[in-house]
């Protein structure tokens, strides 16, 4: 089957490509061959509790450690049994942590070997995507990404090994007005929302939320459209996953508008004296307001001359999206690969719902009633001022009364 993705329409549903071959490689991936692969190199695992008592667990909020893929499959093999001293693992057991290694780019990981950036080919879904584009996701079961959507760009992801439950839902729907931008994190927005959870009753505001919930399986692509939210589960012992992610016309825009959301979270956290490790994700940088000023006038001053150069070249009266020439709007998948449209229906009816108990007694629950400190109605303020809506008018803004000021 042949599918050509001509529409702008058809990249804001996802798909599932099946019988794909995108690795080049003449062994199976498995844990162990990865672990040949990567030799003794260490990756950076985060280490979350498997059951948490109340909030979300954020990677900041998780254990942080360096091992090698060979630690990790000692440990997630271990049965109540002493690791040796050396195992980076030792200190965490594999009943009460799962263990994620994710967003490990192919350029890093292989930089000393060429030959190994040439096991990863996307052409047959379409895209002119290989290694140098692609990043490795290794997880224990019960490893997760809390529900978020990326900013940039739309996203490809192959189940290599083990399977995946994902939840996906449309920008449209009420898990929009759960956003929030605490921690911070550039290109992610999460929801405030815990979806490991257990207690139906945390899922009380949403169960009637159109949600496409789906068990990717190794060789499976899943297609995922710009800005749609995500949550992820790895249900088996060991999973392993690739993805790509491809630009879109009006990433410049998301881009900006990603500086306007960090200049307001560093400015609220410097006037609260806030240390990084309380706003921020894992990794992120508290910027100074300097920088960020400069950063978001260079952003700004690019994005007014992008727009006058199309208006140069284009009837002005012609919608952007249609000015630009992407090759991801156009998708030729090869002949035999298939295509599998996914159905939504209310959260209520997903598997990942009906597992869930009714317990009113829940400590969860029992925080989601307490009434607000100052501290959190500092974060309510930050998610005000950080809400897309909120963004998209202080961008709209800044557009038009700097225009003003270029004019003669």
């Amino acid at each position: 089957m042949c599918i050509i993705m001509t529409s702008i329409n058809d990249l804001n549903k996802p798909y599932i490509f099946n019988s794909t071959s995108i690795i080049r490689d003449n062994l199976p991936w498995t844990p162990e061959h990865i672990a040949v692969l990567l030799k003794k190199k260490k990756l950076p695992f985060r280490l979350g509790k498997r059951i948490i008592d109340s909030g979300i667990q954020f990677e900041k909020d998780c254990h942080h450690i360096q091992a090698t893929v060979e630690d990790f499959i000692q440990w997630n093999n271990n049965n109540d049994q002493i690791l040796v001293d050396n195992n980076e693992f030792s200190n965490y057991s594999n009943k009460d942590y799962f263990a994620y290694a994710d967003y490990m780019h192919f350029r890093e990981l292989f930089a000393d070997d060429d030959s190994f950036l040439k096991l990863i080919d996307w052409s047959q879904i379409g895209l002119r995507r290989n290694s140098i584009d692609s990043t490795l996701w290794i997880g224990s079961q019960g490893a997760y990404t809390p529900c978020h959507f990326d900013t940039y760009g739309i996203n490809f992801v192959l189940q290599v090994f083990g399977r995946k439950r994902w939840l996906l839902f449309s920008p449209k729907t009420a898990i929009s007005k759960m956003q929030t931008r605490i921690p911070y994190e550039e290109s992610s927005v999460y929801a405030n929302i815990n979806f490991v959870s257990t207690n139906r009753q945390i899922f009380e505001s949403i169960k009637d939320v159109d949600t496409i919930e789906i068990i990717l399986k190794p060789g499976d692509v899943l297609f995922i459209p710009k800005h749609w939210w995500h949550f992820v589960y790895s249900l088996d012992k060991t999973t392993i996953s690739l993805n790509t992610w491809l630009e879109q016309p009006d990433d410049s825009v998301e881009r900006t508008k990603e500086m306007i959301s960090r200049y307001l979270i560093s400015s609220i956290m410097t006037a609260h004296m806030y240390e990084p490790t309380q706003w921020l994700n894992h990794n992120e940088i508290l910027t100074d307001n300097f920088t960020n000023l400069t950063i978001l006038s260079n952003l700004l001053q690019q994005q007014q001359q992008q727009e006058r150069d199309e208006n140069d070249i284009h009837d002005p009266a012609e919608p952007p999206i249609k000015r630009c020439c992407v090759e991801n709007v156009q998708i030729m998948p090869a002949h035999h690969i298939g295509q599998i449209s996914l159905e939504e229906k209310p959260f209520c009816q997903t598997m990942h719902y009906q597992q869930c108990k009714n317990d009113e007694s829940s400590k969860e629950e029992k925080q989601l009633l307490q009434e607000p400190d100052e501290f959190d109605f500092l974060k309510n303020i930050v998610r005000a001022v950080t809400s897309s809506d909120t963004i998209d008018f202080i961008y709209k803004k800044l557009i038009e009364q700097s225009s003003m000021h270029a004019k003669p």
